[in-house]
Order: C-alpha cells, then sequence, then structure tokens
C-alpha cells in the first residue's frame, strides 16, 4: 500500500494574579526555611519540577528572579543552577553544539555524585553528541540515563529517554527498535497523566502505526496528539506536524477537501502542498512546489520530486524542460543510489555499535547487582 511510503517528516498557558502571587510566597517561605547543607535553593528545585511539567515560561521566571547569596555560591549550587539552564534548553528542544563544554563539565561533576543529576546530565549529553551526529556516544549517554531514571523510579527522566531512545533509533531508520520506546514514552506518560508529554508520545505513537501500516490507530494518536496539546505552552509544535501528517493522508486517500482544513503555509507543508495540487490538476502550482522542493537536501524525495516535475511539463507542452528534468532524475537516482549505498554501510556499522554498547551496559549492570 502507498500510504505513508512516500518520504515524509513525520517528527500551560500561566495563569496570573493571585495563584502567582500564592507560589511566590510559597518559595520566599521555603527559602527561609530551607537549610544551608548542601540543600538547592528551593527557587531552583520549584523552577526544576514546573519544567518536568512543561510550564517553561515560569520556570524561566522564576530563575530568572532568582538572586543568589554570597552562601549559595558554592560549588554545588552553581553547578546545579548551570544545569537547571540546560535542562530549560533541553526541554524545548534549544541545545546546540555551543552548549557541549558546559555538558561535558556538568556530567564530569556529576559522575562522582550520581542521582538524578547524573542522569539528566547524561541525557543532555545525548542530546548534543546527536546533534554532532556520533549516535554511538549518544546511545551510550542515553541508556546511564534510562539506568539511573530506572532504579530511582523517575517517571520524568524515563519518560524523557524513552522518546530519545526512539528518536535516535527512528533518526537512523531502525524502525523494529524505536517501537518499544516510543510505546515505553507512551505508557508511562499516560500513568503519570502527564497531558503535554501525551500529546507527544501520541504523535510518536502514530509513527509506531505508519511502521506498522495501522492506519485506523494512526488517525486516533493523531488527533489524540492535536487534543492533548491544546493549552500547552508547545501546542504549536506539536499540532502542526501532526495536523500536516493527516492532510498527508487525507491527500494519498484524495480527500482534499479535508485536507485544506489542515494544511497551513508552515514549510513542512511543502510537500503537503506540491501533492494536494498535482491531484487536482493544478499544475503551475504543483510544479511551484516541486521546485520549493528541491531546494531541501533531501536525497530520498529528490527522485520522486523530480520525476513529478517532468510529467508536469510534458503535460504542460514544454518538451525542451521536460526532457532536461529526465537528465537531472538520471544523475538524481545515481546519486540516490550512492547515498544509499553510504548509508546502508553506516546503518550497519552503527547497529553493531548499538548492539556492543547495550551489551557493555548490561555486563555492568549485571555485575553491579
Amino acid at each position: 500500500m502507498y500510504l505513508c511510503s512516500r518520504n515524509k517528516r513525520t517528527e500551560m498557558k500561566v495563569n496570573r494574579g493571585l495563584p502567582s502571587a500564592i507560589l511566590y510566597l510559597s518559595i520566599l517561605l521555603g527559602g527561609l526555611l530551607s537549610a544551608c547543607n548542601g540543600a538547592y535553593p528551593v527557587q531552583l528545585m520549584i523552577a526544576d519540577s514546573l519544567l518536568a511539567e512543561g510550564n517553561f515560561w515560569m520556570a524561566d521566571s522564576l530563575m530568572g528572579a532568582y538572586k543568589p547569596t554570597d552562601a549559595d555560591l558554592r560549588q554545588n549550587v552553581r553547578m546545579y543552577r548551570h544545569l537547571l539552564g540546560l535542562e530549560s534548553r533541553f526541554v524545548k528542544g534549544d541545545l546546540t553544539s555551543d552548549d557541549f563544554s558546559l555538558a561535558d563539565s556538568l556530567a564530569r561533576y556529576y559522575k562522582k555524585r550520581g542521582g538524578r543529576e547524573w542522569g539528566l546530565s547524561q541525557l543532555i549529553m545525548g542530546d548534543l553528541y546527536k546533534i554532532g551526529g556520533d549516535y554511538p556516544s549518544a546511545l551510550d549517554c542515553y541508556l546511564k540515563t534510562k539506568q539511573e531514571a530506572e532504579e530511582r523510579c523517575d517517571l520524568v527522566l524515563q519518560i524523557w529517554v524513552n522518546r530519545a531512545l526512539g528518536n535516535l533509533y527512528f533518526t537512523q531508520r531502525m524502525l523494529s527498535e524505536c517501537i518499544g520506546y516510543y510505546r515505553n514514552y507512551y505508557t508511562i506518560s499516560t500513568q503519570k497523566h502527564d497531558t503535554l508529554r501525551m500529546a507527544q508520545s501520541s504523535f510518536f505513537m502514530s509513527r509506531v502505526c505508519m511502521i506498522n501500516n495501522d492506519i485506523d490507530s494512526i488517525f486516533f494518536y493523531l488527533n489524540q496528539a492535536i487534543e492533548f496539546a491544546k493549552g500547552s505552552q508547545q501546542e504549536e509544535d506539536i499540532t502542526t506536524p501532526a495536523k500536516s501528517a493527516l492532510a498527508d493522508i487525507y491527500i494519498q486517500t484524495e480527500k482534499y477537501e479535508k485536507a485544506a482544513t489542515l494544511l497551513t503555509r508552515h514549510p513542512r507543508d511543502d510537500e503537503n502542498w506540491a501533492y494536494w495540487h498535482l491531484g487536482q490538476h493544478h499544475i503551475d502550482s504543483a510544479i511551484y512546489y516541486f521546485k520549493r522542493l528541491l531546494e531541501r537536501p533531501n536525497w530520498r524525495g529528490r527522485v520522486e520530486w523530480i520525476k513529478e516535475l517532468a510529467r508536469l511539463e510534458e503535460a504542460n507542452g514544454n518538451l525542451p524542460t521536460a526532457f532536461d528534468w529526465v537528465k537531472k532524475l538520471n544523475d538524481a537516482k545515481d546519486s540516490l543510489k550512492a547515498h544509499s549505498q553510504i548509508e546502508k554501510t553506516q546503518k550497519v556499522k552503527a547497529l553493531h555499535e548499538y548492539n556492543q554498547i547495550k551489551f557493555e551496559r548490561d555486563e555492568i549492570e549485571t555485575i553491579v547487582r
């Protein structure tokens, strides 16, 4: 079946006023009662909890308003503040390669101390390794976080690390490997009644259903993701790709009116628009969007897009232009073949490294127990 085989991108509001005033009062009272014998300032601990809940705006406000005293400048508080800053960037998806040095320092610092901070620092390091394209190192970090999260029964870390592991394998096209992690991500989010992560995990569960070609479940999870995301501080980040995936299915099943209600002008919908216009024989508009798609570094989609452009130009009677696209199509096929061979080699190598890392982690865990 053609459905979902095309090369697609299948990637609280703060109540102001009295509730906020009560929260800040609680923070101040807690700060007066907190000890200075190594415990973190209560403001930072609450900010950490808010980040875990997906309440980014309030967490940012707390961290911005926090004014450390001389006593708070001791090393463990300073390092915790740095960790919290990276955690904030992590949950928002804002980490960059520039964060690597600080994250590495934090990972080394917390290695001797263990605990949640150690697991969180490894999770952040895993994301940074992934950003840098070092997937085996990313996996190693994620597995360390997974072990720490399970030993501590830390559901938030378990949610985050299962999502990270699922995405890692999905990125590497190891589809059978990602399914279990995405299911864990969904199950734990539901168990914790975390609606933000339930929305995110519902979207990722739709990937599982796409892999299994379970159409009814795809619709269920995508619509559920949209519903759960309402009112969250990442609503657009969830609903935009979810609606795009739904529109893709409607276009493939020729339900163009339904697709039109979901399509946006976001760049991720360019391919949907190309096929939407193609399906309704809007030749010039389809050509426009397929040309836009060719500006992207997408080897798998390139062959199909050029093929459509050659057909459309021929239908328009522009035979010389159509012939030019045919020549480019042959070049694209050769490039895709070479790229696929490299990708296949890298996948085999990565799978070997992944299995070796997992084996070593399992060995260490057995010895520790």
